[in-house]
């Protein structure tokens, strides 16, 4: 067992180099006790290093402040993503974030390391959406066994998580020479290798999600899981007003892809940071690729004009994240130099041109914000006659009027985000200025698939329930569940054996009610019935209000309402 005991600064032990097959997978499990921790955290983490023991990926778990008793921590299934992996080291931290602690402790034990066989999906094709009746196949693949190769249990579900298909996949083994090229050719081939394919059986447009699993003696050992969309093939509108916003660029794609799927999605727009170093020719010619794609399919590219090249910045003494007030706010003769290069080759192809990022409304708090955008205006019309100049706006300020506004369009942008309502109002608002908005949507939560726990666009979540006299009946008593008390608690409120007796007589094991969700903007919503009582399971209910699904327990004669 370890322990490390803060004394304001930081701590990390690391365990001698463990040499590593990067063929494999790895995990590591331990066993994590704090005490009196309020600033400091403690973790594990994998570190692996190349043949000459320098440190090429590291892996952490999850960190901890104080505990309660003894937590578990465990970091993998894990690889190394760089095949020069020929060892790993074990470390064990406790750091302080922010402030730092001068007292506490935090003791590890039960530390293990182990190697695995690894088990990969992957498809055929480089990407994960399919136009719909096209083939989708897959290919899995199982590495480190040294006898005999598992099945691999293949399934197949949609985005409501019905099993379409199940399928158990005989693997083959995989007797190929490597090629000269083998970043493995040091290390021993004493394991077998073996893999399969499969097709999908989808032909229609979905969400759809593949899991292979690995099972011994009836417990899953490994799993894995793809997710795709099969898409519709529509004919193209020639104009449209919707797009992708891409202030990152191509961070998980490739120019490639994302040109691909643009052409796929039918939008019309782009937005995309274009600011790069002039120096970097091969970044240059790819922008100017993609650039010619997506005007060859009529899509407009929109340059986000932010995060300019790190010699710019040093230039300008900002950071990479620095506001776009701050950026122009100093004179062109500091940062347009870098920004020529790339206005020359791109003048023609591209004549929009955001100043920020759609989240960066920091030219609402400029005195005088016109005379701002005009100065770059002019600037990028030394080479590109006439480009169209946007900026951000927040809905809440005044955006400045007049006849000779030097921007051309206006991004807005919320913190926090307005509800669909809300949106509705200020766009009647905009009606009367002389530039058109632009709104961005942001995607909701990846972790969302249930299709019922969708966003409230509520500052607090809050329901009223009317209990009724019988079905259709008059109301002898309203009850409201409000805000809970913390973030990951549910609303509720409890309907007392008390209240039952005085309403009907006697403690009821079915009753009628109505439920609403209460909105700060518009009252209560729409009424949504249920009966109490006649669930699927004696003494339960369910009611959706509003698109909120919500469960309603009699238990010990109270009825406790919680949305999920």
């Amino acid at each position: 067992m370890g322990e490390g005991v803060p004394d304001g600064g930081a701590a990390t032990a690391y365990s001698p180099a463990i040499a590593i097959d990067p063929r494999h997978d790895y995990v590591l499990h331990a066993s994590l006790r704090t005490r009196q921790l309020r600033h400091d955290r403690a973790w594990v983490s994998v570190v692996f290093l190349d043949q000459n023991r320098q440190p090429v990926e590291t892996i952490e778990s999850e960190k901890h402040g104080t505990t309660e008793g003894w937590v578990p921590l465990r970091i993998g299934p894990i690889h190394c993503s760089r095949p020069e992996a020929r060892w790993a080291k074990i470390a064990l931290h406790l750091q302080p974030v922010g402030q730092q602690d001068l007292h506490g402790a935090a003791l590890f034990d039960d530390l293990w390391f182990a190697q695995m066989p690894r088990l990969t999906l992957q498809v055929v094709q480089p990407h994960l959406l399919y136009p719909a009746g096209e083939p989708v196949s897959v290919r899995c693949r199982v590495s480190g066994y040294h006898d005999a190769v598992p099945d691999v249990q293949i399934e197949l579900s949609d985005a409501l998580g019905t099993v379409l298909a199940n399928e158990r996949l005989k693997l083959q083994p995989v007797t190929s020479a490597p090629a000269a090229s083998d970043p493995f050719s040091d290390l021993p081939k004493d394991f077998l290798v073996a893999e399969a394919g499969w097709t999908l059986p989808v032909s229609e447009p979905g969400y759809y999600r593949l899991t292979a699993t690995v099972s011994h003696d009836q417990v899953d050992v490994y799993r894995r899981e793809l997710r795709l969309a099969v898409a519709a093939t529509v004919p193209r509108p020639e104009q449209g007003e919707f797009g992708w916003s891409l202030p990152t660029g191509e961070r998980t794609l490739t120019l490639t892809m994302l040109a691909q799927w643009a052409n796929q999605s039918g939008i019309h727009w782009i937005k995309f940071p274009l600011w790069s170093d002039a120096k970097d020719q091969a970044r240059v010619e790819a922008i100017n690729w993609f650039a010619d794609r997506l005007n060859a399919q009529g899509i407009s590219l929109v340059g986000l004009l932010c995060d300019p090249p790190a010699e710019t910045r040093r230039v300008l003494a900002i950071g990479p994240a620095a506001p776009v007030a701050n950026l122009f706010a100093h004179p062109p003769g500091l940062w347009y130099p870098s920004l020529e290069p790339v206005m020359a080759r791109l003048s023609l192809k591209v004549r929009w041109w955001q100043l920020g990022r759609d989240d960066d409304s920091s030219l609402s708090g400029v005195r005088n914000p016109q005379v701002t955008v005009a100065r770059v205006k002019k600037q990028l019309d030394e080479i590109g006659q006439n480009s169209h100049v946007g900026v951000v706006w927040n809905w809440i300020d005044e955006l400045p009027g007049g006849k000779n506004v030097p921007w051309s369009f206006v991004s807005r942008t919320s913190e926090p985000a307005l509800a669909a309502g809300e949106i509705g109002e200020y766009l009647s608002g905009a009606k009367a200025e002389q530039t058109k908005p632009w709104l961005s949507l942001a995607a909701l939560d990846a972790e969302w698939r249930d299709y019922i726990d969708v966003p409230i666009g509520e500052t607090a979540e809050s329901y009223s329930i009317d209990i009724l006299s019988g079905l259709g009946g008059t109301v002898l008593r309203t009850l409201t569940a409000g805000s809970p008390a913390s973030p990951t608690a549910l609303p509720s409120v409890q309907y007392t054996s008390a209240q039952q007796i005085t309403d009907f007589g006697s403690v009821q094991s079915i009753f009628a009610c109505n439920i609403y969700q209460i909105s700060a903007a518009v009252g209560s919503g729409f009424p949504l019935g249920a009966v109490i009582g006649a669930g699927p399971t004696p003494g339960a209910g369910t009611f959706d209000a509003a698109a909120k699904s919500a469960h309603i327990n009699l238990t010990g004669g109270n009825l406790i309402a919680t949305s999920d």
